[in-house]
């Protein structure tokens, strides 16, 4: 590829700023501001199965021109751009092209100005190190960004899956945090005795009960109330009651449909968060690369095939290769309708 066209990088601003506790609550604070996302939302464990999945899936998809794998787009790339995608609604890059070779930088925190047309958005680019930030202010056909869930009145900016389910995301965060504090309480079993018991006797119990560690001790029966005759001995030798936290089946149920609920906004069905039967997570893999993946995929190339200004194409085939033998039984039952052979290998998906 010719670079000679990237004129933006020699009068790109750059300015280099050192960490400091003052930077990096700026920084948490666009973010936030940016980003739009629960905290609470994202740290539950059905939105991490959503993120982890598509990053996955982009990190093993197969790219052309292939040289671009080894440079700009590689495995981390891709894996990152759809994460952010999943989480945020935005992905955005610098193309720099410093080094005389292609490479895509990524932008932590941004800035957009402008107008209506995207030819004439100015970015300002938070790229951030180990041990510092750099500034850079581009035209925005120096910047890769992909976004998803953009409205018209802000088509500059992408919006999550997980912001646009609203009350689904926000009460599944609730529920997480309220089954953690419940989690966290302290737990144990209780051992009531009767009075009367001499000390000596309940100390003994209380180191033997302390040692046991699924050993077995003899002790004395209760079953004549410790010298107060039967009617004062309790219904059981030993009646154990449990302290801690007993989390109502309503609430776990109640966690699991939301949880559900938000994986959908994300393009993912259920069956593969909590399905257990082979065929019905096959067939909810089938959708996820239909439904989810390709548009994100397409998303990508569109933006990567405009700024980089060639042809450029994402594919899945990996993936594909996991489900060879419901393909070729797709493969087989079109052609026994009659169809054409290499529409039938397309449909399916056994085209190289």
């Amino acid at each position: 590829m010719d670079f000679s066209s990237f004129k933006f990088w020699d009068r790109a601003e750059k300015r280099a700023a050192t960490d400091s506790y003052g930077s990096a609550v700026v920084s948490a604070i666009l973010s936030a501001a940016q980003n739009h996302v629960s905290g609470a939302a994202v740290q539950t464990a059905a939105v991490e199965f959503g993120a982890g999945l598509i990053e996955r899936s982009f990190a093993v998809s197969g790219v052309t021109p292939e040289h671009l794998a080894r440079t700009a787009l590689t495995p981390l790339t891709l894996a990152t751009m759809g994460r952010r995608l999943a989480l945020t609604g935005n992905s955005v890059w610098a193309i720099d092209t410093s080094r005389g070779q292609l490479e895509l930088l990524p932008a932590a925190n941004y800035h957009i100005a402008g107008g209506a047309r995207e030819s004439s958005w100015r970015y300002e680019l938070h790229l951030d190190g180990p041990s510092g930030t750099e500034v850079r202010k581009l035209p925005s056909r120096a910047v890769i960004h992909v976004r998803i869930g953009a409205s018209v009145e802000r088509p500059w900016q992408g919006v999550s899956p997980i912001e646009n389910a609203g009350i689904s995301s926000s009460l599944l965060g609730r529920i997480e945090g309220r089954l953690s504090e419940e989690a966290n309480t302290r737990a144990g079993y209780l051992l009531t005795l009767p009075d009367g018991v001499g000390d000596d006797t309940v100390e003994g119990l209380k180191s033997d009960l302390g040692t046991m560690a699924g050993g077995l001790y003899a002790i004395e029966t209760t079953a004549m109330g410790h010298g107060q005759g039967q009617r004062a001995a309790p219904h059981g030798d030993l009646d154990l009651k449990r302290l801690g936290a007993t989390f109502p089946e309503s609430n776990i149920a109640l966690r699991r449909d939301v949880g559900e609920n938000v994986l959908s906004c994300m393009g993912i069905p259920s069956s593969l968060f909590s399905g257990t039967d082979g065929a019905t997570v096959r067939e909810g893999f089938r959708m996820v690369l239909v439904s989810c993946l390709q548009p994100l995929a397409n998303l990508i190339v569109a933006e990567l095939s405009k700024k980089l200004e060639q042809p450029i194409e994402i594919d899945f085939q990996k993936l594909h290769a996991a489900d060879i033998q419901a393909r070729a039984r797709s493969y087989a039952n079109l052609i026994a309708t009659g169809m054409d052979k290499e529409e039938a290998l397309e449909i399916s998906g056994l085209t190289a």
